[in-house]
């Protein structure tokens, strides 16, 4: 048992010859195949999307975890069954309600059954453990949930972020290298924005006797262009 189980006896079943070890033993393998039936068919389109001799696996693990805890009152096996099938549903995409709705139907499974066969005297004692271990083991596992999803977020954000600026630093560097190119040609190079200058390199500026580059950035391309050609210009460079 660990610190954050909650602190109980395990009952004395000699007072009534009841021993409700034997009844989770006895009734084993029929809750576990129904249990994974209706996971299958009943919670949710991430458990019907599921094989079905997984679902098996998990509910006989879950199932035989809760029998430590109810007969033994052992919490080790369900809290390694929590940790385990956490990090399984968060990466299969499974929403936190699925999973607390598969642990529901434990309850819902052998309530009937303790209803059926525990003596009047431990019914309600009985119920009560179960309650005591759904809401245990509801409340761990969301907890857990919730924080490997947080976890898994900031991940994904701190990747992105790692990325974009790897990304960024890349484009960077590109436009570096090109526009070091562009202004050691020997020819002409400009870039319109439409029909307004963008950038030009040395070499364009020399051939226009432009002394200072910046003055016609962003200025129409045709006041370089003859009237005549202007309007056969505009219509090439705007097409």
């Amino acid at each position: 048992m660990t610190k954050d189980a909650p602190v109980k006896t395990v009952p004395d079943y000699n007072l009534t010859g009841f021993r409700l070890d034997a009844l989770l033993e006895r009734h084993r393998e029929r809750i576990i195949r129904e249990w994974r039936d209706r996971l299958f068919k009943e919670v949710s389109d991430n458990y019907a999307a599921r094989n079905p001799d997984e679902l098996g696996k998990t509910t006989a693990r879950a199932y035989d975890a809760f029998f430590h805890v109810l007969a033994e009152n052992d919490y080790t096996a369900i809290n390694r069954f929590i940790n385990e099938i956490t990090s399984i549903r968060l990466e299969s995409g499974f929403p936190l309600d699925d999973v607390q709705k598969a642990f529901e139907l434990f309850r819902i499974l052998i309530v009937p059954v303790l209803v059926e066969e525990s003596p009047k005297a431990c019914l309600c004692r009985h119920i009560e453990q179960v309650n005591t271990c759904l809401a245990y083991t509801i409340h761990r596992f969301s907890n857990h949930f919730q924080k490997m999803h947080e976890t898994c977020l900031k991940e994904y954000a701190d990747r992105l972020e790692q990325d974009v600026a790897a990304r960024t630093a890349q484009l960077k560097e590109s436009e570096h290298k090109y526009k070091t190119l562009v202004e050691e040609i020997s020819d002409g190079y400009l870039v319109l924005e439409g029909e307004r200058i963008a950038f030009v390199n040395p070499a364009f500026c020399q051939m226009h006797g432009i002394d200072v580059p910046e003055e016609i950035l962003m200025t129409s391309f045709l006041s370089l262009v003859h009237q005549p050609f202007q309007g056969i210009t505009k219509e090439k460079i705007t097409k």
